[in-house]
């Protein structure tokens, strides 16, 4: 009986522990800059304390009418969305961060939280193309392509090409530099060097022909 006990009272331990860490529900929608529902789009919740962003994100897409639903734990949390395929650039990065998009921030407790707004910001512009040698003209694995905000230079993102010297990116619409490099090959710029403003829904391809070192 004695062993009994201390089982029943392990599993109403248990069970009182996995209640209070049960998650509760965010539900929202995430619209365009005017209002309208995005559908299918990414939905991300990131964990925020007195000190920024803290540990994993939980993510989630929209429905058909742009509606989503995120079970979260206690915590407080930005609401961020994203649809890099219909040209948004993804607020992830310090790159794109749009001053017009609106990301609330919400305080879980055990009540669900109902009617969260998204919206995204400004539509930008797909930048894809491939790096090669100036030389043999053979495809560059691995090659550096760095873009930069042209006003904020400690703004900027790094990817790198496929083995097929491939490479694709959704840009904001400011003023950017865009460079690429490889091992044994020189830097080289967009357009010299000059600043690039892409307009929103352009899709550019570029070749970048690296000359050896």
């Amino acid at each position: 009986m004695k062993m009994l006990r201390i089982l029943t009272i392990l599993l109403f331990a248990l069970f009182v522990n996995n209640a209070a860490a049960a998650p509760a529900t965010v539900t929202g929608v995430v619209s365009d800059p005017s209002g309208a529902p995005l559908p299918n789009s990414s939905v991300e919740a990131v964990p925020i304390d007195n000190y920024g962003f803290v540990g994993n994100l939980t993510w989630t897409q929209t429905d058909d009418h742009g509606n989503f639903r995120l079970n979260l734990r206690e915590g407080r949390y930005e609401i961020r969305g994203k649809k890099e395929t219909d040209g948004y650039p993804d607020p992830n990065s310090l790159l794109s961060v749009d001053s017009k998009a609106s990301f609330p921030e919400v305080v879980v407790s055990k009540r669900d939280i109902e009617g969260v707004q998204v919206r995204l910001g400004l539509k930008g512009g797909v930048l894809e193309g491939t790096v090669r040698d100036r030389t043999s003209h053979d495809f560059v694995q691995k090659a550096k392509i760095t873009i930069r905000d042209a006003k904020r230079p400690q703004a900027y993102i790094e990817l790198f090409t496929d083995k097929t010297g491939r490479f694709r990116f959704t840009v904001p619409c400011k003023p950017l530099i865009v460079s690429a490099v490889a091992e044994r090959h020189q830097e080289t710029h967009l357009d010299g060097g000059s600043e690039w403003i892409p307009s929103s829904g352009e899709h550019r391809t570029v070749i970048f022909e690296l000359e050896s070192k």
